[in-house]
């Protein structure tokens, strides 16, 4: 009888709770902010400046720009895909998961990541997102994600 008890509470799924878009616009707020204070660093340290008459800036090349790019893909699909959450999602509370298995994987979070320039044009994921139930973006769609509440 015992065994027969265990399985039937060993089979309950609670289906987590889909994250609000707020929090997931507010996740790529703050990794945007981590990412942009990395990259400053980076181009302080081994930029070469750009000065016109209206802006300033600096120009990576070689080394540091794939050093950037590194820390990209270290802080976004690699810590997402291991976690189910970048430092934003962490801050936030919310974090991906796999529709199949319900745990992320590194190569989930890299096809998320391929269309965030697709989600951004003309708002296209965000339009998507709100769109659907369980409110995914097109990365997501693509990728069988989704961003739920931790």
């Amino acid at each position: 009888m015992s065994d027969l008890q265990e399985d039937i509470l060993t089979d309950i799924f609670i289906e987590p709770k889909t994250a609000t878009i707020g929090s997931r616009i507010g996740a790529v707020i703050v990794d945007s902010l981590i990412l942009w204070g990395v990259d400053f660093m980076i181009a302080m340290l081994f930029g070469e400046a750009r000065v016109s008459t209206f802006s300033y800036g600096y120009s990576l090349t070689g080394f540091p720009a794939i050093l950037s790019m590194i820390v990209w893909f270290l802080l976004i699909p690699v810590l997402e895909g291991s976690t189910g959450q970048t430092l934003g999602k962490r801050v936030l509370g919310i974090r991906v998961i796999h529709d199949r298995s319900n745990t992320p994987t590194v190569a989930s979070s890299i096809i998320r990541h391929l269309f965030d320039i697709v989600d951004c044009i003309f708002l296209v994921g965000l339009i998507v997102a709100v769109a659907n139930e369980k409110r995914k973006r097109i990365g997501d769609l693509v990728a069988g994600t989704r961003v739920v509440h931790k």
